[in-house]
C-alpha cells in the first residue's frame, strides 16, 4: 500500500489517481474514507469490491466548497440553512438525487446522502477535482471503523493500493445523517457529532428520531442502518458497570473510577474511553480502543452500558450495533 504525505505534490498525485478511476484511503474529521469518483460507476464498483460491501447499502458523496453540488442533489430551503450552519462538518443530508449520480451510489434509491467534510486534507483533495467523492469508511464491511492510517493498513492490506496519512480523526465517529426527503418531517437516520437538538434550533422544526426496529434492511435509505455494524472480530458484550471481568475478557469503561475494579485487578486488559467521562472524548476514542482490544488476544470484550441520556445517543448507537449481545441488569 503506497502511503502519501500531506505535501502539495502528493495531493496533486492523489487527485490524478482519483481522476483515473482508482480508489484512495483519505482522512476525514469523522473516520477514514475509501474514496472514489462518485460519478464513475466503475470506480464506485471498486469501493464495494475492496470493502466487500453489499450493493444494497448506499454511499455518501462528499463535496468541496468550490463545487456546485446543486447539480447532484435537489436542495430545499431547510437544507440550505443546515449547510450554512454546519458545513463544512460532520452533517450528512439525504436529499433528492439528480441524474449525474449513478444508481450504484444510491442502491437505486431516489435520494443520496451528501456532506462537505471539514478535514483540511480531504478538502484540499476535493479542491483539486471537479467531481464528488463517494467515500464509505475505509475498512472491511461491518468491521470497526478506522480513525488513523494504521487501522486502514491493517484492515485493507492487499486490497487497497493508495492511502493518505492525515493523522488521527478529530471526531472519531461517523457523521450525523439527517433525512430530508420530506422537508416538513426531518428524520435522524444516524446519530453523530451534531446532535438533533442543534439541528432543530437552526431549522425551527423538531427532528424525529426513527425507531431502529422500523428500519428495513432490504435497501437501507442511508449508511449506518445495518443491525450489525462497526463490530470487532472478538465478541463484544454490553454489561453493567458493576459486573466483574473474567480473566479471559478485556474490559472497556467510560473512565477510570477507584470504586470500580480494573480488569483482573490490574490495568492490563482494561481500556478507558476517556479520562473524564466526556461523551465527545469517549466517541473520539471508541474505535481506537476497540481496535486495541480486538488485537489483544482475549476471548471476549466487555463494555460498560452507557447512560441513557441524549448526549450519549451517538455512542450508544455505535456500541449497540457493534455488540454481539447485551446482558440486561437483574430485576
Amino acid at each position: 500500500m503506497q502511503t502519501f504525505s500531506p505535501s502539495d505534490s502528493d495531493l496533486d498525485t492523489i487527485a490524478a489517481i482519483l481522476t483515473s478511476g482508482e480508489v484512495v484511503g483519505l482522512p476525514t474529521e469523522t473516520v477514514y474514507g475509501l474514496a472514489a469518483n462518485a460519478l464513475d460507476p466503475d470506480a464506485v464498483a471498486k469501493i464495494f469490491a475492496i470493502k466487500n460491501r453489499p450493493a444494497n447499502n448506499p454511499l455518501i458523496i462528499h463535496t468541496g466548497s468550490g463545487q456546485d453540488y446543486s447539480q447532484w442533489v435537489g436542495i430545499p430551503e431547510l437544507a440550505r440553512k443546515l449547510m450554512d450552519a454546519f458545513w463544512p462538518g460532520p452533517l450528512t443530508l439525504v436529499l433528492p438525487r439528480k441524474s449525474p449520480i449513478p444508481d450504484c451510489v444510491t442502491a437505486g434509491l431516489p435520494t443520496v446522502g451528501i456532506r462537505m467534510p471539514a478535514h483540511p486534507l480531504m478538502r484540499a483533495v476535493l479542491d483539486r477535482i471537479p467531481f464528488p467523492l463517494a467515500a464509505p469508511s475505509a475498512n472491511p464491511s461491518n468491521y470497526i471503523s478506522p480513525t488513523r492510517a494504521s487501522h486502514v493498513k491493517d484492515g485493507l492490506k492487499g486490497r487497497l493500493n493508495y492511502l493518505l496519512d492525515g493523522g488521527d480523526c478529530s471526531f472519531g465517529i461517523e457523521s450525523t445523517i439527517l433525512g430530508l426527503r420530506d422537508p416538513s418531517d426531518p428524520v435522524l437516520l444516524r446519530p453523530g457529532p451534531i446532535p438533533p437538538e442543534a439541528i432543530a434550533e437552526i431549522i425551527g422544526v423538531p427532528v424525529r428520531l426513527r425507531n431502529p426496529s422500523a428500519i428495513t434492511h432490504d435497501t437501507p435509505d442511508s449508511p449506518g442502518q445495518m443491525k450489525v455494524h462497526y463490530s470487532p472480530r472478538t465478541p463484544l458484550v454490553i454489561v453493567e458497570p458493576s459486573e466483574s471481568t473474567p480473566p479471559s475478557c478485556a474490559r472497556i469503561r467510560i473512565k477510570p473510577n477507584p470504586d470500580q475494579p480494573t480488569a483482573h485487578g490490574h490495568k492490563e486488559g482494561c481500556y478507558y474511553l476517556s479520562n473524564n467521562g466526556n461523551p465527545a472524548d469517549c466517541a473520539r476514542h471508541l474505535y481506537s480502543v476497540l481496535h486495541h482490544a480486538d488485537h489483544a488476544g482475549f476471548d471476549c470484550i466487555l463494555i460498560d452500558r452507557l447512560p441513557e441520556t441524549p448526549d450519549w445517543l451517538s455512542l450508544s448507537d455505535r456500541i449497540r450495533r457493534a455488540a454481539s449481545s447485551s446482558r440486561k441488569p437483574k430485576q
